[in-house]
């Protein structure tokens, strides 16, 4: 027997996806970006709302077929899209109108706080001149005060050796009367010998021949009458170097006189040097304070126009950021809903599709079925 025949079992056919409409997928996002447009018009919120809704209704539609209605909203639409323009352009004029106004202040900046600059360094050099200029001022008040404590050094110096003559010449005199009186009486009572000591003190003190000194009182404490030749020799020679030196005191404090007047003539010199130098380094340190205080004024100065000039800058920077972003906006709108806008207005209705091409597909399917031929069993 011939084999049976195997039946083919249809599968059954698989649930098909619904296909997308690209078209329409692409209509609704170009209404809802010319919406979004709209919305940057300036209207109230409840017009807003209502392009929302009409919008789509009329955009939607092809040019043909649109309603006169429907045209009246396309026209009102592209006249709220031309205020919307308009005000980014205006955006636009305006922050390109505020750039350049900025742009035209920086150079004056530049210039401010060039020339701030420049009069902070003349200024410093000035200062640094009176500085200099104060520096040897002080310099010669310094001199100046020397000097006339050298003056003055140098009379009491010269003071102290009339000081040490007259000194000197009293003791001698003291001295020459102690002998005097003890020439005319002995030394045996108290007053005597008192004078005695005092005479022979004042000997030793200046150092007068030991010889004298040894002989003069054996011949003091004589009595006048008593005193032998020797006694009034070695009287005499001591009265005559006492007299001596009394005339040698004299002369040195005679020489002193004229040397004290130079020291005291050389000292008024130094005083009014002194007083001179002082009043031209008070008036030197007043004119540097004040170049000082002119010089922090230049500074500040020159930092305010400094940070004028970064200011200046960094804002010009920010103007042209924000003239770019603007521009941007307006080329955005211009290439997007505006070319939108007017691709939408001029939407066509696509042209029908002939008879003979909607025939095709089901004759296509049935040559398509009678090439599949079903197997068939032998007799």
């Amino acid at each position: 027997m011939a084999p049976k025949r195997k039946e083919v079992m249809a599968s059954p056919s698989k649930a098909k996806k619904p296909k997308k409409d690209c078209n329409a997928e692409k209509l609704n996002q170009q209404v809802e970006e010319v919406v979004k447009a709209l919305h940057q018009a300036e209207v109230s919120g409840a017009v807003s709302k209502m392009l929302s809704a009409i919008a789509p209704l009329s955009l939607g539609e092809f040019s043909e077929q649109r309603h006169p209605f429907q045209k009246r909203v396309v026209e009102g639409l592209g006249r709220l899209l031309n205020e919307v323009e308009a005000a980014l352009n205006k955006e636009v004029t305006d922050k390109r109108s505020t750039r350049d106004e900025a742009a035209s202040v920086k150079p004056l900046r530049e210039k401010e706080a060039a020339d701030a600059e420049e009069k902070l360094n003349a200024k410093m050099a000035e200062v640094q001149s009176a500085k200099v200029a104060l520096a040897g001022k002080a310099m010669a008040f310094r001199a100046a005060r020397t000097a006339l404590a050298e003056a003055e050094e140098a009379k009491i110096i010269d003071g102290k050796n009339a000081q040490d003559a007259e000194k000197k010449k009293a003791e001698f005199n003291t001295a020459l009367e102690n002998l005097t009186a003890l020439k005319e009486t002995a030394s045996a009572d108290a007053e005597g010998k008192k004078r005695t000591n005092e005479l022979m003190a004042s000997l030793k003190k200046h150092k007068f021949e030991e010889s004298m000194m040894i002989a003069l009182p054996a011949a003091l404490a004589k009595t006048p009458e008593a005193r032998g030749q020797f006694d009034s020799v070695v009287i005499g020679q001591v009265e005559g170097e006492l007299q001596k030196k009394i005339a040698e005191q004299d002369q040195i404090l005679a020489d002193a006189a004229p040397g004290q007047e130079k020291c005291i003539a050389a000292i008024n010199e130094a005083k009014q040097s002194l007083d001179a130098a002082r009043g031209e380094q008070r008036v030197a340190a007043q004119f540097f304070d004040n170049l000082s205080k002119e010089q922090n004024e230049c500074s500040e100065a020159s930092a305010t126009a400094q940070k004028a000039v970064r200011d200046s800058a960094s804002l010009l920077k920010k103007l042209e950021k924000t003239l770019h972003n603007a521009e941007v906006e307006v080329q955005i709108f211009e290439q997007g809903p505006r070319e939108t806008f007017k691709q939408l207005c001029e939407r066509s209705a696509p042209a029908p599709v002939a008879e003979e091409e909607e025939e095709e597909a089901p004759a296509a399917m049935e040559e398509s079925a009678a090439e599949i031929q079903l197997p068939v069993a032998a007799c």
